[in-house]
């Protein structure tokens, strides 16, 4: 998840590096390292996912338990529910 993070901040930053003030020659050196960490993390993320098996449905992010929904309204002794 902190990868996704990183990789938008930087993607701003390629964003914004053509307005400040570098040479052509530091421009261009900033904006292949931005891309060379932005690839790097992308792939690292990728490679962490598991993938599912032919035939089979990647499963879904864990989830807690759900509590019982009660649809009924509790009846008390001697009460017919009315």
């Amino acid at each position: 998840m902190w990868k996704n993070w990183i990789n938008g901040v930087l993607g701003l930053l390629v964003i914004l590096v053509p307005f400040i003030n570098f040479s052509l020659a530091v421009e261009r050196m900033v904006l292949i390292l931005l891309g060379v960490v932005i690839a790097v993390l992308g792939f690292w993320a990728v490679s962490g996912e598991k993938s599912a098996q032919p035939g089979e449905v990647a499963p879904l992010a864990p989830q807690k338990p759900r509590e019982p929904v009660i649809t009924e309204k509790p009846t008390m002794p001697g009460h017919l529910g009315m």
